[in-house]
């Protein structure tokens, strides 16, 4: 086991991650949540700008997470047993970013006037914020067990 005085330098920036994560989803909800039938053009604006954001922070979170010496080879460091769960916390970062492109394909492909297309944009992007908000509780389910149980943190 690792000295529990010692953390992991990506320990450091687990914090800042998750902030940014979560204003990225929040912003996304308030996005979608906004009155778009007499203000589509700003609608969809606001959602591109806003899933713009959003997928800037997945990137950089998959980054975090899975570069060499990331997150994950942290934990996987001092718990060797969590590389069940970290693969499959590693697993969901394809079909996050999936429903993100395809939420994307469909705001850039639309007419900028209302119709169905609003409502599916709206259902996909609580989608995405469902998966989103699944993962960063997963994530920190996964991450608490690794440095706090296993380095023995005074929670």
């Amino acid at each position: 086991m690792a000295d529990p005085l010692v953390q992991p330098a990506s320990l450091e920036g687990v914090t800042q991650q998750r902030e940014r994560l979560h204003a990225a989803i929040v912003e996304l909800e308030s996005a979608a949540a906004a009155p778009a039938t007499a203000h589509i053009e700003g609608w969809r604006a606001g959602m591109q700008q806003a899933l713009g954001g959003l997928q800037d922070a997945f990137d950089t979170h998959v980054t975090f997470t899975e570069a060499p010496g990331g997150l994950y080879d942290d934990i996987l460091s001092v718990a060797p047993r969590l590389a069940t769960a970290v693969g499959a916390v590693r697993d969901e970062h394809p079909a996050i970013a999936e429903t993100l492109s395809q939420l994307q394909v469909v705001l850039a492909e639309q007419a900028v006037e209302p119709g169905p297309w609003v409502e599916q944009s709206r259902q996909q992007a609580m989608r995405a914020l469902g998966m989103l908000v699944r993962h960063r509780q997963r994530g920190a389910d996964l991450t608490y067990t690794a440095f706090d149980e296993e380095l023995g943190g005074s929670g």
